[in-house]
């Protein structure tokens, strides 16, 4: 069954580079560098180096002076494919002639499709411990039909664990890759990456390649326990109808609250740690259609008003948090995260440190 959705191998020209990596390779004798629609310029000579990076070398008969602002650059390469480079930016000058770029996204295409017809696409994942997973998972948590996530390891992008393949439209997949996206930093604490999506079909091929994020070079960090089988496959399961009725109801920003939370659990400063707590807590309580003001009453009442639509019981969390001397004036929880986050704020964080409980919890 899994030969039905086998990804094809990745078949490009590659360059081993100075540092002895090997990269995909691009040249074209032409190419067109565009600030917006009524600027542009002329490119020769151009060379095109992907991996974890994109990074184009070409000559420019045009000086600029302190000229930072983002371009595309767009070619045919020598071998027929259609590359656009997107938000680029100057790297290194001669003499005030720009000499090489880098990019943050680089699209390469072959032949023509429409957007309403089905492709098969693959949207691989970098970074994450899929050992405990099957090796083909039928995902139907989500809008599609079909839906798979699969094991896999790439001979030439060396990070890539697996990837969702299915076959659809573009209208229809989007918005379901950026919910899996948002899940997967969350439960990777942002180590895991969706930089790379390939979709075929007949003569048409499209490859997208992004920049990896922030934290794709950090050791893998789960939000979970996934050393039991199937924690990823069953974590989607699990949360994603919940993820997609929040998004849609928009009354709290829960892309900005995944950030944080993902943030949270790379933090090895217990200050910032409780600091970034402070805010997802502020991130929960603020209702986006109806935001007010923000002061310490009204964060707490918000926050006591949250634990009760969430069904939890603020005065066993009081009494749990009591029994491991997390106590304060006012003898509540929600006082001493409070009086923390003033704390740490203006500069007076030794009682903050009450919330580290105790040293079992290290």
């Amino acid at each position: 069954m899994i030969k039905e959705y086998k990804c094809p191998e990745f078949e490009f020209n590659t360059i081993v580079d100075d540092l002895d990596i090997e990269k995909i390779f691009f040249k074209a004798s032409a190419a067109k560098l565009i600030f917006n629609d009524e600027e542009s310029y002329d490119l020769s000579n151009v060379e095109l180096y992907v991996l974890d990076d994109i990074k184009i070398n070409f000559k420019l008969n045009q000086r600029f002076i302190n000229e930072y602002r983002q371009f595309d650059i767009e070619f045919e390469s020598s071998d027929g494919w259609l590359v656009n480079i997107a938000k680029c930016y100057f790297t290194y000058f001669e003499n005030m002639y720009p000499v090489s770029a880098e990019g943050l996204k680089v699209i390469i295409t072959k032949g023509q499709l429409s957007n309403d017809v089905p492709v098969k696409y693959y949207k691989f994942i970098e970074n994450l411990n899929l050992s405990k997973e099957c090796e083909i998972n039928n995902v139907t948590c989500t809008e599609l039909d079909n839906l798979f996530l699969i094991k896999h390891k790439d001979k030439f992008f060396k990070n890539i664990d697996g990837y969702f393949y299915t076959k659809n439209t573009y209208d229809n997949i989007k918005d379901v890759f950026d919910n899996l996206y948002y899940l997967l930093k969350y439960y990777s604490a942002e180590s895991a990456s969706m930089r790379i999506s390939y979709c075929l079909e007949d003569d048409f091929q499209r490859i997208k390649i992004c920049l990896p994020p922030k934290y794709s070079n950090f050791k893998y960090n789960s939000c979970f326990h996934d050393t039991y089988p199937s924690t990823l496959f069953n974590f989607l399961n699990t949360v994603y109808d919940s993820y997609v009725r929040i998004k849609n109801d928009d009354i709290i920003n829960v892309k900005l609250l995944i950030h944080y939370l993902a943030f949270i659990k790379r933090e090895s400063y217990v200050e910032v740690g409780i600091l970034i707590s402070a805010i997802v807590l502020e991130v929960l309580t603020k209702n986006n259609k109806k935001i007010k003001d923000s002061n310490e009453a009204k964060f707490r009442s918000d926050l006591e008003k949250l634990l009760i639509k969430l069904n939890l019981d603020s005065d066993k969390l009081d009494k749990f948090f009591k029994e491991q001397d997390v106590v304060c004036e006012k003898n509540t929880f929600l006082s001493e995260v409070v009086k923390a986050r003033n704390d740490i704020v203006h500069g007076n964080a030794v009682i903050s440190f009450k919330l580290l409980i105790n040293d079992n919890f290290c």
